[in-house]
């Protein structure tokens, strides 16, 4: 089984900034923070339960390489994850239990 994965505006902004800052730093370097990112994604869709619930019923994956969280809930009678946030794990962690 998979589910269907749907990104918030919100965390889609915070991707795509992450990923050009990440660029600007060294060539090549947004491109792999792009594909991690999508691995989680990814391995999200498969099976979310794997990943720990952290706030309420929100669940997290935490990144190996870079220094990311991604936010998400499951609606399983849906078959669907939100994704709530790209969360860099320097930023004030109480922004992110305000993502709905």
């Amino acid at each position: 089984m998979s589910f269907n994965v749907h990104i918030t505006a919100d965390a889609d902004l915070e991707f795509q900034l992450s990923a050009k800052w990440y660029e600007e730093q060294q060539e090549g370097l947004g491109d792999k923070f792009i594909s991690e990112v999508r691995e989680y994604l990814l391995s999200i869709a498969r099976d979310p339960e794997i990943y720990p619930k952290r706030i309420g019923l929100k669940q997290e994956a935490t990144l190996k390489i870079f220094p990311f969280i991604i936010l998400f809930r499951v609606i399983k009678r849906k078959d669907i994850v939100f994704i709530l946030a790209i969360f860099h794990t320097s930023r004030d962690p109480k922004i992110k239990r305000y993502r709905k």
